[in-house]
């Protein structure tokens, strides 16, 4: 629901952008054709100062409705432009978004790179960290999930960074408290893997399950929960995220172990998209 209002209201950028633009060429076209001959020049003996002619402003009724009918018609027989101008505008803030990121990632490097608030694996040693920023009820994290897996095992200089960023209502910050707690007595990974493999919803009743089902204590599950250092780990995920201006999950965030050289991939993406990532922060 949420991505078709996103949808709807480029469109209706668009929209009134390119109405906006077409007002104006008509505005310009219009004055053209009808501008009043120049008045003849004043004789050099004149003292008394001539009014000076300006741009037409506004327009009237007529003229208005001239001009919706011209766009309309326009519109309608090229209605790909709306397409276009949506995918332009679009292709703008993804741009602003990504150098915004960029900038961002440099500021908090040391903070992505702490290992003793996320879990990590791969090579702790390695030229290229990739941080993978997620939420377990996202149905395109799910989707990559194999794609990093496979990534970590094909690249042995690549270390990647679990970050969660539960952003889908309780639910989702219930699951990523749980892998928090399970990274306490070292069952992240397992975690990690069964709540991305599980079916659905996850509900707190199908979390505490999948917790017991890789051997995890029940009394201490639920108390280490309810445990105030398990809230900060997920308010100071959250305010990482918005310090990096991060819109939306998965996110990757590719750093060199030197800080020096930074990358982001937004979404749900082909491997070869971020083995082209790694190659650039290497200097490929």
């Amino acid at each position: 629901m949420q991505k078709k209002y996103l949808i709807n209201a480029v469109l209706a950028i668009s929209l009134a952008s390119f109405s906006m633009v077409s007002t104006i060429v008509y505005a310009k076209h219009h004055q053209k054709a009808v501008a009043p001959k120049a008045a003849p020049a004043p004789q050099a003996t004149t003292t008394q100062s001539q009014p000076v002619a300006t741009a037409q402003t506004s327009f009237t009724p007529e003229q208005v409705k001239a001009m919706q009918s011209i766009i309309h018609d326009y519109i309608v027989q090229n209605p790909q432009i709306l397409r276009e101008a949506s995918q332009a505008l679009r292709n703008q803030e993804m741009d602003k978004m990504q150098s915004d990121t960029k900038s961002q990632i440099v500021k908090h490097t040391s903070d992505l790179l702490n290992i003793d608030q996320h879990f990590a694996i791969g090579n702790p040693k390695g030229d290229v960290v990739m941080v993978d920023v997620f939420d377990y009820q996202c149905g395109h994290c799910k989707a990559m999930g194999p794609t990093v897996n496979n990534l970590v095992k094909g690249d042995p200089k690549l270390q990647v960074i679990f970050m969660d960023w539960p952003i889908f209502g309780n639910d989702s910050i219930y699951a990523a408290k749980a892998a928090i707690v399970a990274k306490k007595y070292g069952k992240y990974q397992e975690m990690h893997d069964a709540l991305f493999a599980a079916d659905g919803a996850l509900s707190s009743d199908k979390v505490l399950q999948i917790a017991k089902s890789i051997g995890l204590d029940e009394k201490k599950f639920l108390q280490d929960m309810n445990d105030k250092a398990t809230d900060d780990v997920i308010k100071s995920n959250a305010q990482l995220a918005k310090d990096l201006k991060l819109i939306a999950t998965p996110a990757f965030i590719f750093i060199n172990r030197q800080g020096s050289k930074v990358e982001f991939v937004l979404g749900e993406v082909g491997a070869d998209d971020l083995v082209k990532a790694i190659g650039k922060v290497r200097g490929k």
